[in-house]
């Protein structure tokens, strides 16, 4: 049975290596609470406010981050396999290393965020804000999925992803 903790405040809360697999945390608010290695695996996080928070090396596998606010912070190392990111707010946050195969991060705001040596194997990238993200290399592209309409990505990428995947790009101004 989920534990349901929807709209719970966790502000300020030192949760290191929690576990809320599968909880219902829906609009919950965690604004500068220390959760590295916490498990969030299959959990409803949609709505969710990480504002400030301390999530390095946490486990979001299969959870449902739809609108998760989450500007700003570590998620170094994290674990997003198969998590649905959609409309989520990541801008300027860091996902150095983090393993994203298979999430779903379409609208996404990942504008000025760090995607240094993040596994982006099929993640879906649709619509996704990709201005001024540091890291991010024509590889990891190439092996995401669904580069359909994303915008800010630096033009050096877009004639390659355009002939070898089909990509289309939104156009600036």
């Amino acid at each position: 049975q989920r534990s349901n903790l929807n709209t719970a405040r966790f502000s300020g809360a030192y949760l290191d290596g929690a576990d809320f697999r599968k909880a219902q945390l829906y609009g919950a608010k965690f604004f500068g609470a220390r959760l590295n290695g916490a498990v969030f695996s299959e959990a409803d996080l949609r709505l969710t406010n990480f504002t400030g928070a301390e999530l390095s090396g946490a486990n979001f596998s299969g959870a449902n981050m739809t609108n998760a606010a989450l500007t700003g912070i570590d998620l170094t190392e994290g674990f997003f396999t198969n998590a649905i990111l959609d409309k989520a707010n990541l801008k300027a946050t860091s996902l150095h290393t983090a393993d994203l195969s298979g999430a779903s991060l379409q609208e996404t705001d990942l504008s000025y965020a760090d995607l240094t040596d993040a596994d982006l194997i099929g993640t879906n990238l649709s619509g996704a804000i990709l201005t001024n993200v540091r890291g991010l290399t024509e590889e990891q592209l190439l092996q995401a999925d669904c580069l359909y309409l994303c915008e800010g990505l630096a033009p050096e990428f877009e004639e390659s992803l355009f002939e070898q995947k089909g990509c289309l790009f939104e156009e600036e101004g």
